[in-house]
């Protein structure tokens, strides 16, 4: 076996029993029982050579197997080696090819360093070119992830270099767009760009555009978002709609306010003479027949013929309109009178105006005149009821004066027996002669006719308002000596009736510019009326003062007025005790002079009561009057 080829030795090892199984072995012992000399050691050598040899048949029996098995791979290794060395054949041939592929992919290599190097500087260029255009722009895969974007988006959507693959709705936003996201899907489904105009939170506006991102030419892999920052450009929009609106809200306005006015108004051409435009009431003051209105003529055959006030004929240079236009100057308040050639005639106030514009704005440069603005208000009616008022107020004065002749005459007639009635009555009380009960009748009777000069003394001053309204000589006085002087005239009356009058006026001077005379008047009709229609408690009269007037306060305790009469007490004739059970007498005019009086003085008499509380008559004038007196 040892000179087998391919056979590798062998080792025998041989395993020896320790003393400690010897104890199991049966010692040796003869045929008949006894022991012998040195038979424990043979038998147990003989043992050992007995499982010595059962070991070296087993190993034999083991080395043949083995052998059996080397042959076997021995032949498959020897298999295996053609194999190899086939297969190293076709690794020689393979590497031949990576060769050939090696420098394919060399010059493969070299083409996409190139393409590479292209492409750094396409994206370089790309990059500074959305840098250098200051546009927001972002950049969407089919996924809604972020591929790219510009700066200036980084500060709309806080991104950064790291955010680049992350979904944009990771991300917050300052614009005012809830479907962004809604708006990039329908982008990448329907392929229609879309556009929006959205503002952000501090009141910016930016126009947001979505566009597909096309691959390849037609395959789309993504959105392309950009944001045009039109802050600015939206403001000069809304700026701009807003003015547009203001001038058609303007332009309707002017020309509703033109047609709703009472004048003709009408827009002349300067170069021509043309009417450009024309309101309602100018068709119907010059006689629309439906074509337009065209500038006058001033032929034989003309439609209508001007004349001035004084019926004097305008001539064509002549024309309002016309001299604007040469002149430049305007028209104020030019009355004309018309004449038309079917008859009618009509009286016109004729008010023009200029339309310029500046030809320079160098110092000196006169405007150019474009055209006039013309206003035609017909005052036909007025001058014809001016006219009226002329000739009634003619007549009118001479009814006044006749009046006034007539009532100073009649007063004459009832003084003259009046005081002849009042002088017997005066005789009468001194004869001692006569009863208390004569005494009583002789007192009604000089009451009497004391009362009557007072209504002849009210009749001649009313008279004397209409026949001479306006009074002259105001001075400065301290009105404060008018009412102590008003005070003391009125107390002998108050205290004869009863009733209590008290005074409250500052201590230092109240100076107005008035008339004494009316003023004193008003306070003692005021004052005699409150005492008049007093029965119980007192009358107050009050001087105030204030920046601009000065104010007579007359309170009373009295029977007071309602509400539904306040206004008629200052009527001619009109007395507020009509159907009352009163002692008071007169004809109603007191108080109508007294407030007519109180509008020449430049103020007025306003009333405050309650029924059956008392009243307060406030008058009112101003400290420093108009140059003339106020009439109402």
């Amino acid at each position: 076996m040892d000179g087998d080829e391919g056979r590798k030795p062998y080792v025998l090892v041989v395993f020896d029993e320790s003393a400690e199984t010897k104890e199991d072995v049966s010692p040796a012992s003869g045929e008949d029982g006894e022991d012998r000399p040195g038979g424990a050691e043979i038998a147990r050598l003989e043992e050992d050579v007995r499982r010595a040899r059962e070991q070296l048949s087993s190993v034999l029996k083991e080395r043949d197997g083995t052998v059996e098995s080397l042959r076997a791979a021995n032949e498959e290794l020897q298999s295996i080696n053609e194999q190899h060395r086939t297969a190293l054949e076709e690794m020689e041939t393979s590497q031949e090819e990576l060769q050939s592929l090696n420098e394919e992919l060399s010059t493969v290599n070299q083409e996409h360093r190139s393409t590479i190097e292209q492409l750094k500087h396409t994206t370089a260029d790309l990059t500074n070119l959305i840098e250098a255009i200051n546009v927001a722009t972002l950049f969407l895969d089919r996924h809604l992830n972020v591929r790219r974007f510009s700066p200036t988006v980084a500060d709309i959507f806080s991104l950064n270099r790291g955010d680049e693959g992350r979904p944009l709705r990771h991300f917050t936003h300052g614009l005012q767009y809830d479907d962004l996201l809604d708006d990039a899907d329908r982008v990448l489904t329907s392929v229609e760009p879309v556009e929006r105009e959205v503002p952000d939170q501090q009141g910016n506006w930016f126009s947001v555009r979505m566009r597909p991102y096309l691959y390849g030419g037609d395959r789309i892999d993504g959105v392309v978002i950009t944001l045009y920052d039109i802050t600015e450009a939206k403001r000069q929009r809304d700026a701009e709609h807003e003015a547009r609106e203001r001038a058609e809200f303007e332009g309707a306005r002017l020309q509703t306010l033109m047609d709703e006015l009472p004048a003709g108004v009408l827009f002349v051409e300067a170069s021509s003479g043309k009417i450009l435009s024309a309101n309602e009431r100018a068709h119907a003051i010059w006689g629309d027949d439906g074509t337009p209105l065209t500038a006058p003529t001033f032929g034989d055959d003309a439609r209508y013929v001007a004349f001035r006030v004084n019926g004097t004929r305008f001539e064509e240079g002549e024309w309002p309109i016309s001299r604007l236009i040469r002149t430049g100057r305007a028209v104020r308040d030019e009355e004309i009178e018309i004449r038309f050639a079917d008859g009618r005639t009509i009286v016109l106030l004729v008010n023009a105006a200029p339309v310029r514009v500046a030809r320079s704005t160098k110092p000196g440069t006169k405007d150019q005149v474009l055209g006039a603005i013309v206003t035609f208000l017909d005052i036909t009616t007025r001058r014809q009821t001016e006219e009226e008022l002329r000739a009634a107020k003619i007549e009118a004065e001479a009814a006044n004066r006749t009046k006034g002749f007539f009532m100073s005459a009649l007063s004459h007639e009832f003084r003259t027996p009046l005081n002849g009635i009042m002088g017997y009555a005066e005789l009468l009380t001194r004869d001692e002669r006569l009863e208390p009960d004569h005494m009583r009748k002789l007192d009604r009777i000089q009451g009497s006719v004391r009362h009557l000069n007072s209504m002849i003394d009210e009749i001649l001053h009313l008279v004397g308002l209409e026949t001479n309204p306006d009074l002259e000589g105001a001075s400065p006085v301290d009105v404060r000596d008018i009412v102590a002087e008003v005070s003391e005239m009125c107390e002998p009356v108050a205290v004869a009736g009863g009733l209590t009058l008290s005074v409250e006026m500052p201590d230092h001077p109240v100076i107005a510019k008035t008339v004494v005379n009316p003023l004193r008047m008003i306070l003692v009709n005021l004052v005699g009326n409150a005492i008049k229609f007093t029965e119980t408690g007192g009358v107050r009269l009050v001087l105030r003062e204030g920046e601009s007037r000065v104010s007579f306060e007359v309170h009373d305790t009295g029977i007071g007025i309602g509400p539904e009469d306040q206004e008629s007490i200052f009527e001619r004739f009109w007395q507020v005790s009509k159907g009352l059970t009163r002692s008071a007498s007169g004809v109603g005019i007191g108080l109508a002079a007294a407030r007519e009086l109180s509008y020449v003085l430049g103020g007025d008499i306003d009333v405050e009561s309650e029924l059956g509380k008392g009243s307060v008559f406030t008058l009112w004038i101003p400290r420093q009057p108009s140059r003339e007196p106020v009439s109402k």
